[in-house]
């Protein structure tokens, strides 16, 4: 069986320009470069979720505009272009990537052992990815493990909404519904840790 590595939302407009951009999310960038490699190294199948939005889409009327179709904010970030050719690219005018139907089409035609997921923001797209996707596994009774790697997953810093809180409160979150939080950096804080790539 293979792995799959999802890669949510590393776009311009929540990491360098924009509404919603917090340059700070670039501390993940060397973790999530690091499980990109291992991956092609790995042979495992790998998604980038794009956040892409019509000019007067339903959503911002909720969050402020951002990643409009068309602008630079909906492309990867510099870092992780020179990646993109080993990935399959799928744009989501949603919270969630797993409501795409080209995700479900991925999820449905392969078996696969693990699906690691990176990205952000923790307690948005990532969460709810992570959400439907144990619920999926779950309701089928699939035998597939959700797994994150601590330092892959950040969210925005803001008044009421502290970077670092939300982090951990959402791991936890995730934990709890039965993804596995590991930790592949040994000289960084440890966590539950899990050999699986």
């Amino acid at each position: 069986m293979k792995n799959l590595l999802v890669i949510v939302d590393m776009v311009n407009g929540f990491v360098n320009e924009g509404n919603l951009a917090d340059k700070n999310i670039n501390r993940i960038v060397p973790t999530i470069i690091n499980l990109i490699e291992k991956a092609i190294k790995g042979n495992y199948d790998i998604v980038a979720f794009k956040d892409c939005h019509t000019i007067d889409d339903e959503e911002f009327k909720i969050f402020p505009k951002h990643c409009v179709e068309g602008t630079i904010e909906c492309e990867l970030i510099p870092e992780l272009l020179k990646f993109e050719k080993y990935m399959t690219v799928i744009q989501k005018p949603t919270t969630n990537g797993f409501q795409t139907q080209q995700f479900k089409d991925i999820i449905e035609h392969n078996d696969y052992k693990n699906v690691i997921v990176c990205g952000c923001c923790t307690d948005i797209c990532i969460y709810n990815f992570v959400k439907s996707l144990s619920s999926y596994f779950n309701d089928n009774e699939i035998q597939t493990t959700i797994l994150i790697e601590q330092h892959s997953v950040d969210t925005f810093n803001a008044p009421c909404h502290d970077a670092d809180f939300i982090n951990r409160t959402y791991l936890k979150q995730m934990t709890n519904m039965g993804a596995k939080v590991f930790n592949m950096h040994p000289s960084q804080e440890k966590s539950n840790d899990c050999q699986c790539l």
